[in-house]
C-alpha cells in the first residue's frame, strides 16, 4: 500500500513539473511572438 502511495505521489509530482514546463514554454513562445510582432510592426512604420 505504501509502495502505491509513493508511485502515486511521484506521478503527481511529474505531472505538476510537466505542467510548469509546458506553461513556461507557452509563455516564452508568447513573449517571442509578441516581440516579433512588435518588430514587424516597427519595420512597417508606426504601429497601433
Amino acid at each position: 500500500a505504501v509502495y502505491l502511495h509513493i508511485i502515486y505521489n511521484f506521478r503527481k509530482l511529474v505531472i505538476l513539473k510537466c505542467k510548469t514546463i509546458f506553461y513556461a514554454t507557452c509563455h516564452l513562445s508568447g513573449e517571442v511572438f509578441l516581440l516579433m510582432w512588435m518588430l514587424y510592426g516597427a519595420s512597417k512604420g508606426p504601429f497601433y
